[in-house]
């Protein structure tokens, strides 16, 4: 069965009939903040918001007609992010680790990194 707008996720039990429906945007903002409290970013969340929201608004599928990049992290090229898993077109926790691990060597910290975003409209 097709989902178009909803994931349906089994964390515990891939094939359970427990499987409930979570909205992408949900589920990748509650992934980040994970990804955030792991690297002791737990306070910076907002600013990755706040990129991110002006990139991609948290779809794994987003597309940049113009420039081809692509994702929630809107990585250019987008083959970038394969450095961290095959899947990386499609799943949020790809994207966010390969995106925070960016923002740590580019920028230092999500704040950092947003700073720089409202400066000069990219990051």
């Amino acid at each position: 069965m097709a989902v178009t707008t909803a994931v349906v996720l089994a964390f515990a039990f891939p094939s359970s009939s427990s499987a409930r429906r979570v909205d992408p945007v949900i589920h990748a903002k509650q992934v980040a903040r994970h990804l955030l409290a792991h690297r002791g970013w737990s306070g910076q969340f907002w600013a990755l918001d706040g990129i991110i929201v002006r990139e991609s608004h948290w779809h794994t599928w987003a597309r940049n007609p113009g420039s081809g990049a692509c994702g929630i992290p809107q990585a250019l090229p987008c083959s970038k992010m394969a450095s961290m898993d095959s899947d990386y077109r499609t799943n949020p926790w790809t994207q966010l680790r390969w995106m925070l691990r960016y923002i740590e060597k580019r920028y230092g910290s999500p704040t950092n990194a947003y700073r720089f975003r409202v400066s000069h409209g990219w990051y």
